[in-house]
């Protein structure tokens, strides 16, 4: 996953371009057949409404503490080149918007941020290429083609295969001093019906949401709602709130699909001679450097 990145930058300064004029030239760009996920379209916007339908009437197994068992392996079905919808291009699939809210399907910036999310992608590099964490809602919801869930009493461990572990606490207690900032935030769970919902603060701003530059600021709060549709489905939806870069807060959804293999998850061993970062740094973009000095440039 993290080479894509760095081959999906590298296809869009040098390579889009002629790509996307060839497709002029041939007419519409082929599309795979649309999938389909507990009876629902795969598309988050025909999905979640479908999807939320079908969880009322499903019963899910239940753990020892009388909790839906969310326990396994869990797959995305979304990749993590642009939250928004984007076509099929070189070395990217093309997919729907993940954004149901705002209705446009798009990430609602402040003027500044609209610029500056342009800028991120022309002179800076994904910091996941470099092997750091995905940041929220990515590491769940659309990086990792494998994630493990364990439910314990008192919290929830989810690791996905790029190494973003994350640990829900589910007693109640509080988020951690204002002072402390984590690449994937503290998360703070707890059960609403059938639904596991999750507070998460104290995110650093250090990275971006998806490859096409995408990004939030230390402000960022993220609800994340996750439902079982049925035993093999996921109904995934995460609202953020980021006063500082978007003008309101927005949603996304989209599904994730039991992995049923009987084979142990691999993780990537990404630091482990790791080479992107100089490939990106000699075609001329440099890293990301996060939200503190972006809004210092910025004026913010």
């Amino acid at each position: 996953m993290r080479r894509l990145a760095l081959y999906a930058l590298v296809a869009a300064v040098f390579v889009l371009p002629f790509a996307l004029a060839a497709q002029e030239q041939e007419g519409t760009p082929r599309r795979r057949a649309p999938r389909v996920f507990a009876g629902c379209p795969e598309a988050p916007v025909q999905f979640d409404p479908c999807a939320t339908e079908k969880a009322k009437a499903f019963t899910p197994t239940r753990t020892p503490e009388g909790h839906p068992d969310l326990r396994g392996y869990w797959g995305r079905t979304m990749n993590s080149y642009d939250l928004e919808a984007h076509p099929d291009s070189f070395m990217i699939r093309g997919q729907p918007t993940m954004i149901v809210d705002p209705p446009d399907g798009k990430l609602p910036y402040q003027p500044w941020a609209a610029q500056q999310k342009t800028k991120n992608v022309a002179t800076y590099y994904d910091t996941n290429a470099g092997c750091l964490l995905s940041g929220l809602p990515r590491t769940t919801a659309y990086m990792s083609d494998q994630m493990l869930v364990q439910q314990r009493p008192g919290y929830i461990f989810m690791v996905s295969g790029d190494h973003g572990y994350r640990i829900v606490r589910m007693d109640g207690s509080p988020h951690v001093g204002k002072n402390i900032s984590l690449w994937n935030g503290d998360s703070r769970g707890r059960w609403e019906g059938n639904t596991l919902i999750i507070d998460s603060t104290n995110l650093n701003g250090k990275f971006w949401i998806d490859i096409a530059g995408n990004f939030a600021s230390d402000a960022m709060h993220v609800v994340e709602q996750i439902t079982l549709v049925d035993r093999d489905t996921i109904q995934y939806r995460a609202t953020i709130d980021d006063p500082k870069v978007y003008t309101r807060s927005w949603t996304i959804v989209v599904p994730l699909i039991r992995n049923k293999s009987t084979e142990d998850m691999w993780l990537e061993s990404c630091h482990e001679g790791e080479r992107d970062s100089n490939r990106l740094l000699g075609a001329g973009h440099q890293p990301y450097p996060g939200w503190a000095r972006i809004a210092a440039a910025a004026g913010r």
